[in-house]
Order: C-alpha cells, then sequence, then structure tokens
C-alpha cells in the first residue's frame, strides 16, 4: 500500500470509521512508514489541543438571572393569554400538518437514501482493496470476447462488457466482487494511469434510473440504472471524464 492511497483515509481511520478490513491495510501501512505515522501522530495531537483548548463561553451571572426572571414574570404570561392563544393554537397545527407531510413525504425516500449511502461506502472499499491487495483482475484481458465468457457460470447474470478501446478507456479484466449482499461482475478500465471500476449486478428495482455521480473519501462515482441493471463505476479520474465513460457504457450497452 502507498502513502497516496493510505493519506486520504488517515483522518478516517483515527476516527474510526473504517471497516475492518480497511483498518487493517491502513494499520499495516502505519507501522512501516514513519511519514505517515508521523503525520497520525500530528493529526491526533492537533485533534486533543482543539478538545482541550477551545475558548467555552459561560452567559454571565446577571443575564442568566434575567432571562429566568422573564421566563417567570405575570407580564411574560400575560403575553400568551387569550389574545395570542388561538393564533397560536392555529400556529401548532399548521406546523404539526407540515411535520407529518414532509415526514411522509420522506418515509419512501430515507431508506432508498441509506441504502444507496451503504452501498456507496462498499464501493469505495472495494476499489481500494482492488488496488491495494493487487487483486485487480481475476481475469486479466483487453479482449471482451475473453472477459465476457468467462463470468459465465460464475454469476447468474450476464455483466457488460465492452471495448471502450477508441474512446480512451482500455479494458483491462473482470473480477468477483460482493456487494449490496450479492455476488456481483467488476469490469476494469485504464485511462492513462487511472483505474476504473465498473460493478454491474441485477436490480431489485424495475424503474430505469438517471446517472447521478457523487464524490466519496476522495473518490468520484457515477450510479444509474438500466433494463434492470444496477452499475456503479468508480475511479479518481476526474468527474466529467467518469461521466463520459458511464454515457459510452450506457450507450454501447444498447447498440
Amino acid at each position: 500500500m502507498t502513502c497516496d492511497l493510505a493519506r486520504p483515509f488517515l483522518e478516517a481511520y483515527i476516527d474510526r470509521e473504517l471497516d475492518a478490513p480497511d483498518s487493517l491495510h491502513i494499520e499495516e501501512h502505519l507501522k512501516a512508514c514513519n511519514s505517515c505515522s508521523g503525520l497520525q501522530e500530528r493529526i491526533e495531537a492537533l485533534g486533543s489541543a482543539i478538545r482541550a483548548g477551545a475558548p467555552r463561553y459561560r452567559a454571565p451571572d446577571a443575564l442568566r438571572k434575567r432571562i429566568q426572571s422573564d421566563l417567570r414574570s405575570p407580564m411574560h404570561a400575560a403575553t400568551l393569554g387569550r389574545k395570542h392563544l388561538f393564533d397560536w393554537r392555529w400556529a401548532a397545527i399548521a406546523a404539526s400538518v407540515l411535520v407529518s407531510a414532509i415526514a411522509v413525504w420522506q418515509m419512501p425516500l430515507r431508506p432508498h437514501r441509506e441504502q444507496e449511502s451503504l452501498i456507496a461506502r462498499e464501493i469505495v472499499s472495494s476499489h481500494v482493496r482492488s488496488l491495494m491487495t493487487n487483486h485487480l483482475v481475476d481475469q486479466p484481458s483487453s479482449d471482451q470476447h475473453a472477459v465476457k465468457p468467462w463470468f459465465s457460470g460464475k454469476l447468474d447474470f450476464s455483466p457488460t462488457v465492452k471495448n471502450l478501446d477508441t474512446e480512451g478507456f482500455t479494458l483491462a479484466g473482470g473480477r468477483l466482487d460482493y456487494l449490496d449482499n450479492r455476488p456481483v461482475g467488476a469490469v476494469i478500465y485504464r485511462r492513462r494511469k487511472h483505474i476504473l471500476n465498473l460493478f454491474v449486478w441485477p436490480s431489485s428495482q424495475s424503474s430505469d434510473e438517471s446517472r447521478h455521480s457523487s464524490t466519496t473519501k476522495g473518490f468520484n462515482t457515477v450510479a444509474w440504472r438500466t433494463d434492470g441493471m444496477q452499475f456503479w463505476a468508480i475511479s479518481d479520474l476526474n468527474e466529467h471524464e467518469l461521466d463520459l465513460f458511464s454515457r459510452l457504457i450506457s450507450q454501447t450497452d444498447k447498440e
């Protein structure tokens, strides 16, 4: 594991936000690398200094007493008398209705967003592990007619494997992976010195979903769903080129 791979994850490692395999890889690297272990110590020291030295302010006693006195004042209670009671009741009813409406509207979205966030973290972990452990491909080949048949019998579906060499994305091979509680196909491409993992598996949703991009732990991702299949592309490639790759996959997949 190189310093360039380890350093973007140091803060997450210190905050115990990484899963067990990634934490182990970072820990092993820190034992062997004085530069990164020194950076870890500096980050931890900075956190301790902030927690110990950050200013904390207490309201002056006079202000605290005046607020408490005003809250107990009969005049304060009178301002909430019958004249305003009717308005406050209607405001409370309106607020209650609004909160309920928002909650009902978000109910179907929240599980979807949480599931998508979980998958995004799994995608990043799988991508990083493929770079760390020299397990990028199980079937190395730039020939789509060698990679696509290799998946047969190993998966209960046929992943999309396309030759995009003329567009600047060179097929590097295929790999079996595990995401979203099931085996998936990982198709690997290269663009200059950048590695792209394209994860493909059958979707539990029947409807198509347009592409949406995000950045997680320094990696760009593009996800979309079409023809009953879920696609996730991930790389440290810039967002524009990764979006171009996803569009090429979508276009050629329909040919």
